[in-house]
């Protein structure tokens, strides 16, 4: 959601015609020959996650592996992992907001016309900050320095493709 109004996603479009042409957009981003692209996000974050487990005798599991999680994420998304692992802590809140949300649609998604009435009128959305925070923030920082690094210079080869990349080129 923003000021303007509600920013369509495949889960969340009702129309059909308009997800299959979302869809088709972005299925090349998701097909098994681009997947091994991200395979090398996934083998340094695996690594990341041994030498976690490693510094501790005893650790909860599932929090690390939230880590693992949200750093393989930001890795084959931005090419940029948030380094949970590394910190041993929920770099920027990105786990607790995800969470957040995973809570509010698990309350909401049968009735969403009562979620539209009060978390997304007219009212609610000149209450809410105008600022975009989180996973949105970072995806928009990214994105500004990737399109500012187009204009200035060729892609680099060495550069492992991830999905900001892909979403780029389509």
């Amino acid at each position: 959601m923003t000021r303007h109004g509600d920013v369509d996603s495949l889960i969340t479009l009702a129309d059909e015609q308009r997800h299959n042409t979302l869809r088709r957009s972005i299925a090349g981003a998701f097909n098994a020959k681009t997947a091994l692209d991200y395979e090398p996000h996934i083998d340094g974050t695996i690594e990341e996650l041994l030498l976690a487990l490693g510094r501790e005798p005893v650790f909860d599991l599932g929090t690390k592996m939230s880590y693992f999680g949200l750093d393989a994420a930001a890795g084959f998304a931005f090419n940029n992992p948030k380094s949970c692992l590394a910190a041993d802590a929920d770099v920027e809140g990105m786990i607790t907001l995800t969470r957040e949300r995973a809570r509010h649609w698990t309350r909401w998604a049968s009735i969403p016309g009562t979620e539209a009435l009060l978390f997304r009128n007219p009212i609610a959305r000149l209450l809410k900050s105008a600022t975009p925070t989180g996973i949105v923030a970072a995806a928009i920082s990214k994105l500004k320095a990737r399109l500012g690094d187009q204009k200035t210079s060729s892609k680099k080869d060495s550069e492992t493709p991830d999905l900001l990349t892909r979403f780029l080129e389509a």
